[in-house]
């Protein structure tokens, strides 16, 4: 619902329940959330890592991370489709800005 959204106690739970996905699946090598700073968050307040990457619509900018944008791309959209297949919930706000290539 529109509240939980707003609840960020509950989004720091999915960004750990994303991060043990990864694990489990073996995915760290190819994505990752950031880390939750559970003392630092509340309902309102949200503290984590921050992450500094490029947009996924970016290609001359990724050129410059990997030899190989098109393969990296392809690899992030697979992490989130098997995220979508698998987990009890899954991120429906899929953008540019939600998905970085660090």
């Amino acid at each position: 619902s529109m509240l939980e959204e707003l609840d960020f106690k509950l989004e720091a739970n999915n960004m750990e329940e994303f991060r043990t996905f990864l694990k489990l699946n073996e995915l760290t090598e190819q994505a990752t959330a950031p880390k939750v700073y559970r003392d630092l968050t509340t309902k309102k307040v949200l503290t984590m890592d921050r992450l500094r990457g490029v947009s996924m619509t970016d290609t001359e900018s990724i050129a410059k991370i990997t030899n190989d944008p098109e393969s990296t791309i392809i690899k992030a959209l697979n992490v989130w489709t098997t995220s979508v297949m698998t987990m009890p919930w899954f991120h429906a706000d899929v953008h540019a800005g939600n998905l970085l290539v660090l």
